[in-house]
């Protein structure tokens, strides 16, 4: 009797434990580390948003990664995109150091948009950012461009990454986009 009540207990215990938040499913970070990177990856111009160590976080690119990957991690991770999960889905932070002459930004998440993001569901956050363009294409909206620090926008990109968006600009018009992550294929072509 004192075995079975202890096996429950344990058991029990075992189910409360916050599991980790998984952001990115394995055919996202398998498509993203795919490649030899001689050559920079067709995904080297997504955002990547990385925990760095004492809460900041780093804006960053698939082609950095990589390079810190081979410098710093590889012995410690069998493959480049088990070293991918682990710093995309936050299980582990980073070190400014190993962003040594990386061109990165780095930035603290405004606390007025992460209260936001914490306080609505996703779709009505992202509804207060961003109007709809087609499909699940997103801008964000006009009276912001003037409003949002480096900060702010970078908040914003990071909240929209871990629920699987990415962020481009259209440098011609000055317009942000927000797209589902990978939903662009660099290798396709028009025929």
């Amino acid at each position: 009797m004192r075995y079975t009540f202890f096996s429950f207990l344990f058991l029990l215990l075992l189910s409360c434990q916050k599991q980790p938040t998984i952001y990115f499913k394995e055919n996202i970070i398998k498509e993203l580390a795919q490649g030899d990177f001689t050559l920079p990856s067709p995904y080297h111009n997504i955002p990547l948003f990385i925990v760095i160590e004492n809460g900041e976080y780093c804006n960053s690119n698939i082609t950095i990664l990589y390079h810190i990957y081979q410098e710093y991690y590889k012995s410690k991770y069998k493959s480049f995109e088990l070293f991918l999960d682990t710093v995309l889905n936050q299980k582990m932070a980073l070190s400014k150091k190993d962003f040594y002459r990386m061109d990165v930004q780095y930035f603290q998440l405004d606390s007025e948009i992460s209260k936001q993001y914490h306080k609505y569901s996703f779709k009505d956050f992202m509804d207060q950012y961003c109007q709809k363009e087609d499909n699940n294409n997103y801008s964000l909206k006009s009276e912001f461009y003037d409003k949002f620090s480096n900060d702010e926008l970078n908040t914003l990109s990071y909240y929209l990454f871990i629920n699987n968006y990415q962020t481009g600009l259209d440098d011609y018009i000055g317009k942000y986009y927000f797209r589902p992550l990978l939903s662009y294929n660099p290798n396709q072509t028009n025929e």
